[in-house]
């Protein structure tokens, strides 16, 4: 059965060409400052890309860092990528989610017991934006009715289709 589920797990990941295009991504970013695209957000730089410690750490304008596992940035993509058809709510909390449907809530899940100081979720979508690999949307939260932000999955062009063009 492990070998089924890598095998499938690696047919998947060639919708983003195995995850090099994030990398490479993450590379570039590396040391340059960005904006997010959500109003209200701190200005940041990518830190370090730390393929020892498999975490990406995030430097905001403030002077607060956040380090940012590999495995919450694949967790994330594999939901966005099975929920393509969609916008997602982000569903930033510090406090353990209550909200299954959300991003913070899937990564919360990796480590039930951690208990973080910052919200992941908006953090590694900001940069997933940033990569070109998600829009900012909004989507509704069934239990209040309000429009929250959210973020959908777009399909990642691979070289010889940007070539094509």
């Amino acid at each position: 059965m492990q070998i089924i589920n890598t095998i499938l797990k690696n047919v998947e990941y060639k919708e983003y060409n195995n995850m090099s295009k994030l990398l490479e991504c993450l590379k570039n970013m590396e040391k340059k400052t960005y904006k997010s695209s959500r109003k209200n957000a701190l200005d940041y730089s990518i830190h370090a890309v730390n393929d020892e410690n498999q975490n990406v750490v995030v430097l905001f304008s403030s002077g607060s860092r956040v380090d940012l596992s590999f495995k919450a940035f694949n967790t994330i993509i594999d939901y966005l990528v099975q929920n393509s058809n969609r916008f997602v709510r982000i569903g930033s909390t510090l406090e353990p989610s209550v909200d299954s449907d959300t991003l913070e809530d899937v990564i919360q899940k990796l480590d039930p017991d951690k208990k973080t100081h910052t919200k992941r979720a908006v953090h590694i979508c900001d940069i997933l934006c940033e990569c070109r690999f998600v829009e900012y949307g909004s989507a509704v939260n069934p239990k209040t009715q309000h429009n929250n932000q959210a973020v959908k999955w777009k399909k990642v062009r691979n070289s010889r289709e940007n070539n094509a063009r």
